[in-house]
This record gives structure tokens, sequence and C-alpha cells, in this order.
């Protein structure tokens, strides 16, 4: 049984839905991840998702796996509101084979299946795969040539700040490269964000930040909902600096947390060391000390370099927190 096999019960309403013949451990279904799931109807969303998979005792551990990081996907669009439209068939295709890629089941500079056999796996049309491959062709992440098929670029070429080549990253456990190199952007803008979020910010912006904290006091006990709560804090910090290329970068601040926070606080037990951190960043900003929450901010990423050495092996940041 694969989790595709339950999506129309699932979603509502329902559009066309992906079948998958052949090895589709990936699929959960693109109705469900496209559910619009915002916050007020988020965790009972995942909580159902997850008991309808979680209790089929047909389901091995690599589904419970994918399922999760599907979940985690569904967290990411979540938070960068995307405008949650019941996706086609061609978009469909175009993510599952999006997570193939990124995973590493295609592998750089190697030919993907031809379109007859996709057409025959995920049970669709030739123009259909031909969509979904234009689509993928256009992230930069497929190459299309007249006689020598259809292969995946080098990484390099892809569009890395995409939103979906963002989000396809957490439907599959992160390399220590990914990790490490989504530190060192982090490194790079968040302590100044929040540097000028404690200078330009406004009273409205500064009380969003204190909103953000209060709200991962109150979900401590919970990891996907304390995750929210911790990526919307850095959020408000990015809006607060008031610099709106900056505040376009925050898919990359989600995508780390998302796949940091599952490798460092798997245990909910483990929220509530992070709590007085996040804290003292809040209160230099709050009280407008500008280099104190520049100060805090760095130190913040410093615990989290820290917990990602011991918690994701082979995982090497360029900087260690001694030299930041």
């Amino acid at each position: 049984m694969f989790l595709s096999s339950k999506c129309a019960s699932i979603a509502q309403p329902v559009v066309p839905c992906l079948k998958l013949n052949g090895d589709a451990h990936w699929a959960i279904g693109a109705n469900d991840l496209q559910q619009p799931a915002h916050r007020q109807v988020q965790g009972l969303f995942l909580e159902s998702v997850f008991n309808r998979y979680s209790t089929d005792k047909h389901l091995d551990n690599l589904n419970i796996r994918c399922l999760n990081g599907l979940m985690t996907e569904l967290l990411y669009y979540d938070l960068k509101e995307s405008k949650m439209v019941a996706p086609g068939l061609a978009t469909q295709v175009s993510r599952e084979l999006g997570r193939r890629i990124v995973s590493g089941s295609y592998a750089e500079g190697g030919l993907i299946d031809d379109e007859n056999k996709l057409a025959e796996r995920f049970s669709v049309s030739k123009s259909v795969v031909r969509e979904a491959v234009k689509l993928l062709v256009g992230k930069g992440l497929l190459d299309v040539r007249r006689g020598s098929g259809t292969r995946v670029c080098e990484r390099r070429r892809w569009m890395l700040l995409d939103d979906d080549v963002l989000a396809w990253h957490q439907a599959v456990t992160p390399k220590p490269q990914f990790l490490s190199q989504l530190m060192d952007i982090r490194l790079m803008m968040e302590p100044k964000a929040a540097m000028w979020a404690a200078e330009f910010g406004t009273q409205s912006a500064h009380d969003e930040i204190e909103h953000a904290h209060s709200k991962m006091e109150a979900e401590a006990k919970s990891v996907e909902d304390f995750v929210v709560a911790d990526a919307l804090f850095h959020r408000a910090i990015l809006r607060a600096a008031d610099n709106e290329f900056l505040l376009n970068l925050e898919g990359v601040i989600f995508s780390a947390l998302l796949s940091s926070i599952k490798l460092t606080n798997a245990d909910p037990r483990e929220n509530a060391s992070s709590i007085p951190v996040h804290r003292a960043v809040m209160d230099a900003i709050l009280s407008r000390d500008a280099d104190a929450a520049e100060q805090q901010m760095r130190a913040h990423l410093d615990d989290t370099i820290a917990r990602l050495s011991v918690a994701v092996k082979g995982f090497e940041p360029r900087y260690k927190p001694s030299q930041t």
C-alpha cells in the first residue's frame, strides 16, 4: 500500500489526485500536501493525516519517515503563506519528481526516465509529463536536449531560493552540507536583522516579536506548534528590520529552522531550553539596544550550530561558535 491511496478521502474539495505505479514511497497524495493548512487549522490537519497513516498496519518505517518529511514540507508552505490552489496533475508530477531530484534518487548529471515510463508510473498522459518537466526546467533542476534525453542539472544551476525547491528539501533527510550552508546564510543575515529591528522597528513590529515569543512559551510541549512559533518569531524580526529585500529571504530562514529543529529538538522537552535564548534576543530588541540585539542573535545561532554539530554526523560549519 502506498501513501497516496487514501488521498481522496482526506482532501476537500477533491481534485485529480496523483496515482503512482511502482516505487511510490514519496507520495502522500498532492491533495493532502496542498490543503490550506494555515495556523488556525494546521495542528488538527497534521494530526488527522498522521493518525490516518501512522495507525495503518501496512505502513513501513520508510513510509513513516517520508510522511514526516512531507508534513514538514507542508509546514514550509504554510509559513510562507503560499496561495493554496489545488494543484493540477502537471504540478503534482513536478513536485514528485522535484523531491526525487533533491533527495538524490535522480543523480546530478543523470538521465531521468523517459516520458513514456513517467506517464505510466504516474498514470497520466505524456502531455502532463512534458508540462511537469517544463516546470522543473524553469527551476533549473532539469535540462532537456533533443536526442539525448532529460538530465538532472548540476546543483549549482538549481534555483535554490525558489519556494518549491526549498520546500522539497523538507521532504528528505537534510544533508550536512545543506545545513551548513543554510547556517552560513543565517549568520550573515539574522544578526544584522536583529540590530536593525532594535534600531528601526516600529512599536507594532516589536509587539509582533513579543507575541511570537509568547506563542513559543505556550507551545513548548509540541514539536510542530513550537517550530511554527519559532519561525514566526524569526519572521517578525525580519519584518521589524524594515528591509524588503531581507524579508524576501525569509524562506531560507524557514527552511533552516524546519530542517534543523526536527534534528535538534526531536523531543519536545528540549524546546524549553531554547526559550531563554530567544528571550534574550527579544529583550535586546524591545529595549532598542542594537548592539546587544546583534550579539544575542549571534549567540543564539552559535547555540544552534553547537546543537547541530552534536545531532548531525558530518555537520561541519564554516564558522565555529568561537569564531563568530
